[in-house]
């Protein structure tokens, strides 16, 4: 519409220019009540009959200008723009001067229609797209001291367990950021997501199947969380502070600030989180005759912060430069305690267990984008990324007897991990015919991470070097890929695109201390298709493809042994293959917001935990290890039901299952999850949520999460400033909601119980200051593709 407008007014302009040289020129300006300047405002020229002459759109300092051919008389000039009160003056021409100046046009804010704009520009909380499913949070009274991470765990078919894993349907997925892929995964990706502030954010992305443009990484599709983009002239933005409590007290602050003008805009966003919660835990396993019992209570105190830059440069309507940067640094303090069981041929042994863990990161990145339109139908896009990563984690265990004699010596485990990261990639899209659209493009990627573990044990109160328990590993990798995408409309009912991406990998790791050395060097493609049909307006059928790989995080591949406590461990696995995944999606959708989707997906070597335990240390070590086959079935559904004007309700029900098989081993089971939110719109500015979600048996590898119920409740005022509101939220409303887990492989029996903080509540309090007319700075996109999603503490 935007691009519509002005080209209208350039042709209004070289119209009037033509004729310049015999008519009168009328000019004048549109401003608003503070005597800013009304850009886009519609001006007609009126003579004596009430017949409009002319008209004219102002520019972006409120300026327009009429050309009058019939010379002398009363006129009348009437100026209009969305959301203000139509406004007129009066100018009489008696002479024949050459130009007129006009009274200025003041319009006024119409408080009625930008009421009702509002109420019918609302979406709905749940969008399903033939493509993708839309979460919309921007308006939801939930955000307040929500984090991103928080809005994931009431996103339609996503499921975070209490280690923070994100799967969607039991399958990881690759998180993106606006589009773009954060250089972070494993506990890097909760601790970014914890990062961005809730009322930052405008709607999350759930992608299934998506096309050759985006990486084949995310086996479970991509999940994309888009921030909101204020598009403002001038100085504009907004501050929020808020503070909760649970059992502990919590509190964040941001601030988000744009300057535009026509030649360049600036964009800045500023965060701080902090955060104290308690968690509580039991654990009890069997395995190759041993059993292991555990009762854990710890306090997590997380403090971070993040920061945006975006400067982008506007020469000429063909060319936009950009530059961006990201910081982001956090503290996480985790103190845990437990008690502990360990029965062997009817020999117990009990011990108390402490652990002190404090991890500092910080990551920056560094971005440069370019772009430039070539024609109406061609354009070209260049975007160039460089990311660096560190992190430093000191863990310090004590265990005693339950005599409260030391029963092993204390152990101190420090861990340091830098990875660096550098992408680019060239994108390219062309009208081809009047129906058929082409894009392609190239990227490559490089990734280096150095890691160094040391294990240190205290005799005689001496620190040592545990050189059996202590390594460095370098990881090095290379991606090369290109993708072509064509897609073109059949008729008028029937669209079709079809995509192919090509991806070469190299991989190199190196653990010195344990001297194992391996590489990877593959070429794979990866096809995908999108069919639609519209039968008509109501009714919309989709048929979709696409084959995606899923490589392990770096921390994965890594031979490190990472101490949960001193029967308890995790560790990489250096021989991880990468998984390839074929899914396919049948998606309708009647009325334009009922929708009902069932999909199918086949994966070779996928890859989850397994648990295996040391015979003579007992020790449990939980490691990724390639499945030979896994299949995945399920079916979903979008139902929005609008039972009062004031009272609307987004249903969505998911039903999957999943068979894997290992050999002689085969894990399956079936899982549901029902996201039910109402929403209200009441009285005095007033909105509210409450969210109903309920998982029965989630399930992925060999663990089972049994049913769960747990509600959420949100409100929202907005002050009669129209700039002002207050937001309360209170998660898990009843104290539900908690993780069960059972799993059961080989001798392995399993059952955990994990309990987060409870019921917390948290208020916030926004304020919206500066213009409210069009367009401001563009976010950041970024060149790096699934490499974000792989990094782990």
């Amino acid at each position: 519409m935007k691009k519509l407008i002005l080209l209208l007014a350039l042709i209004v302009a070289i119209t009037t220019t033509v004729s310049a040289q015999t008519d009168i020129q009328i000019k004048g300006k549109v401003l608003d009540a503070k005597k800013e300047p009304v850009i886009f405002a519609t001006i007609s020229l009126i003579d004596s009959l009430g017949k409009a002459v002319n008209f004219a759109i102002s520019d972006e300092q409120g300026n327009y200008l009429f050309n009058l051919k019939q010379g002398k008389g009363a006129y009348k000039l009437s100026g209009s723009s969305m959301g203000y009160s139509g406004a007129a003056v009066s100018i009489n021409i008696s002479a024949i001067p050459e130009t007129v100046t006009a009274p200025d046009i003041i319009l006024l804010a119409d408080t009625k229609m930008l009421a009702e704009v509002n109420i019918k520009g609302k979406k709905a909380l749940i969008e399903q797209k033939i493509d993708k499913l839309i979460f919309n949070v921007s308006q939801s009274p939930m955000t307040a001291g929500s984090s991103a991470l928080d809005l994931l765990k009431r996103a339609p078919g996503v499921f975070v367990d209490q280690s923070d894993a994100i799967k969607l349907r039991g399958k990881s997925v690759l998180v993106l950021v606006d589009n773009k892929q954060i250089y972070l995964s494993g506990d890097q990706v909760a601790q970014y997501l914890k990062s961005l502030q809730g009322d930052n954010i405008d709607k999350i992305e759930i992608i299934s199947n998506p096309s050759a443009k985006y990486d084949a990484q995310g086996v479970g599709g991509i999940i994309n969380v888009i921030s909101k983009k204020d598009k403002k002239i001038g100085v504009n933005g907004n501050l929020t502070a808020g503070g909760g409590y649970g059992r502990n007290g919590k509190y964040n602050s941001s601030g988000l600030l744009n300057y535009r003008q026509k030649m360049f805009a600036v964009s800045g966003n500023i965060g701080y989180n902090h955060d104290k919660s308690p968690t509580s835990g039991e654990l009890n396993r069997t395995l190759s005759g041993t059993s292991f019992s555990q009762n854990s209570s710890s306090i997590k105190t997380i403090n971070s912060g993040l920061a945006k830059l975006s400067v982008d440069f506007f020469p000429n309507e063909k060319n936009t430069l950009g530059f961006g940067f990201i910081g982001n640094r956090a503290s996480n303090d985790l103190a845990n305690n437990s008690l502990t069981s360990l029965s062997e041929s009817g020999a117990i042994n009990q011990l108390n267990l402490f652990s002190a863990n404090l991890t500092d990161w910080n990551s920056l990145t560094y971005s440069l984008n370019y772009k430039l339109a070539l024609s109406k139908d061609e354009n070209l896009s260049f975007d160039a990324d460089l990311s660096n990563y560190e992190n430093d984690g000191d863990i310090n265990y004590t265990s005693n007897n339950a005599n409260n004699q030391l029963s092993q010596p204390n152990t101190l485990n420090i861990n340091k991990t830098m990875i660096k990261i550098a992408s680019a990639k060239l994108d390219y899209e062309r009208v081809l015919l009047k129906k058929l659209n082409l894009e392609t493009g190239a990227k490559v990627s490089r990734v280096t991470t150095d890691n160094m573990t040391r294990f240190n044990q205290q005799i005689d109160g001496n620190w040592e070097n545990d050189v059996k328990r202590s390594n460095v590993f370098n990881y090095d990798e290379t991606i090369v890929s290109g993708y072509v995408n064509l897609n073109t409309k059949l008729g008028k009912k029937l669209s079709l695109q079809l995509g192919l991406r090509g991806e070469q990998t190299r991989s190199d790791g190196d653990s010195k201390t344990l001297d194992s050395v391996f590489r990877l060097n593959y070429f794979k493609l990866f096809p995908s298709a999108y069919i639609t049909y519209d039968f008509n307006q109501n009714n919309q059928l989709g048929i979709s493809y696409s084959r995606r790989i899923g490589r392990p995080g770096y921390k994965d591949l890594n031979p490190f042994t990472y101490y949960t406590d001193q029967y308890t461990a995790s560790q990489g696995n250096p021989f991880l293959r990468p998984s390839f995944t074929n899914s396919f999606e049948l998606n309708y959708t009647l009325l334009q917001q009922f929708n009902i989707s069932a999909g199918f997906q086949h994966t070779k070597d996928e890859f989850e935990k397994i648990a295996v335990q040391e015979a003579d240390t007992k020790l449990v070590k939980e490691i990724y290890q390639n499945f030979d086959q896994f299949y995945g079935y399920y079916i979903g559904a979008n139902i929005p039901v609008k039972v009062l004007k004031i009272w609307e309700i987004s249903n969505y029900a998911n039903f999957y299952y999943t068979d894997y098989t290992m050999g002689q081993i085969r894990s399956k089971g079936s899982a549901l999850q029902l996201n039910s939110t109402s929403s209200f719109t009441l009285p005095k500015s007033i909105t509210a949520e409450l969210d109903m979600i309920y998982f029965y048996n989630n399930a992925y590898g060999i663990y089972r999460v049994k049913p769960n119920l747990y509600f959420n409740l949100g409100i929202a005022k907005s002050l009669s400033d129209k700039r002002s509101t207050f937001k309360l939220s209170i998660f898990d409303l009843f104290n539900t909601n908690r993780s069960s887990i059972t799993a059961n492989l080989g001798t392995l029996n399993l059952a955990s119980n994990y309990r987060w903080e409870g019921t917390r509540a948290n208020l916030s309090y926004s304020y919206k200051f500066g213009k409210s007319t069009v367009k401001g700075a563009s976010t950041k996109r970024k060149s790096s593709g699934e490499e974000q999603g792989r990094i782990k503490n």
